[in-house]
C-alpha cells in the first residue's frame, strides 16, 4: 500500500471519529428564570481530559460524584454519557456550600442575593470519548427569584466555576488520574 493510500485512509478514519464524536453530544436547550432567550447547554462548560480513564470508567464515577452531591439528576444516560438536571431548584446551599459560593446574582442590603434567592438551574456533564481516554464536559445556567417582598423579580445568575471545577475535581480524586483541564 503506498504512503499516499494509507495517509488517505488515515484521514479518512479520523474524520469518520471526529464526526461520530461529535454526534455523542445531544443538544439540551434549555430556559431558565432570569434569561430573555433560551441557552444551548452544549456551547459551554468546563472541560477536563481524562486521558487514561475509559467512557465507562468516567461514568461509573461521575454518577458517585452526582450521587454524593445529592444532586437529583432527571438526566442519567449511560449510553450518550449525560447526566444532570435541566430543571434543578436551589435555594441556600448546594453541596453543602451557600449558593454564592458558586453563583453571583448581584448583591442586596443583606448580601449575595444567591443565598437568599431561589436559584434554577440547568446543570449537565458528558463524556466524549477521546482516543484511549475521555473528555468531560460540564456546562451550567442559572437564575434566580427574589420570593421576599411583592417585587418577585428575576434576574440572571453567572457561573463562579466554582461548581463546575468542584465536580471535576471530585471525578478526579475518584480516578486518581492525571488530568489536563481546559
Amino acid at each position: 500500500m503506498s504512503a499516499s493510500r494509507l495517509a488517505r485512509l488515515c484521514l479518512a478514519a479520523a474524520l469518520v471519529t471526529s464526526a461520530a464524536q461529535a454526534q455523542t453530544t445531544r443538544r439540551f436547550v434549555v430556559s431558565i428564570d432570569g434569561h430573555q432567550r433560551p441557552i444551548a447547554l452544549d456551547t459551554m462548560g468546563v472541560r477536563m481530559d481524562f486521558p487514561n480513564a475509559s467512557p465507562g470508567q468516567v461514568w461509573t464515577q461521575l454518577t458517585a460524584v452526582y450521587d454524593e452531591a445529592k444532586i437529583i439528576t432527571n438526566v442519567r444516560d449511560s449510553t450518550a454519557g449525560e447526566i444532570g438536571n435541566l430543571t434543578l431548584v436551589q435555594r441556600g446551599r448546594l453541596w453543602k456550600q451557600p449558593m454564592s459560593r458558586f453563583f453571583d446574582c448581584g448583591t442586596s442590603m443583606s448580601g449575595n442575593n444567591a443565598d437568599s434567592y431561589k436559584v434554577s438551574l440547568a446543570l449537565l456533564s458528558w463524556i466524549v470519548p477521546n482516543g484511549a481516554g475521555s473528555t468531560v464536559w460540564t456546562a451550567v445556567a442559572a437564575g434566580g427569584r427574589d420570593l421576599s417582598g411583592t417585587s418577585n423579580h428575576s434576574r440572571t445568575c453567572q457561573s463562579l466555576g466554582q461548581l463546575e471545577g468542584t465536580i471535576h475535581d471530585a471525578l478526579r480524586e475518584r480516578l486518581k488520574v492525571r488530568v489536563t483541564e481546559h
